[in-house]
């Protein structure tokens, strides 16, 4: 079991890490969104995957998106998060 008692939010992200064994887990997909001055929106900076865009879905639209929990999921069984893809996505 983790101990968070008095540690710092980087000590804690270390613990899960390394307890579960998650090397490229990242907890902004839980907790917060980056957004780009065009209003793209995405979970963090390890994925870079859009999740949405601020001018045309809610924060909770987006954070709900199935996308968005594709990428969550993918973060707790140290999948390549980078081959996380959004529904109908083409490259």
């Amino acid at each position: 079991m983790i101990n968070t008692g008095m540690k710092n939010k980087h000590e804690r992200h270390n613990d899960v890490i390394q307890e579960f064994n998650l090397p490229n887990f990242c907890a902004s997909p839980w907790n917060s969104f980056h957004e780009g001055p065009q209003g793209l929106v995405s979970t963090c900076c390890k994925t870079r995957e859009p999740i949405g865009w601020s001018n045309k879905q809610t924060y909770e639209e987006m954070y709900n998106s199935d996308h968005a929990k594709d990428v969550r999921a993918a973060f707790c069984v140290a999948k390549d998060i980078h081959s996380v893809k959004p529904a109908g996505y083409k490259k």
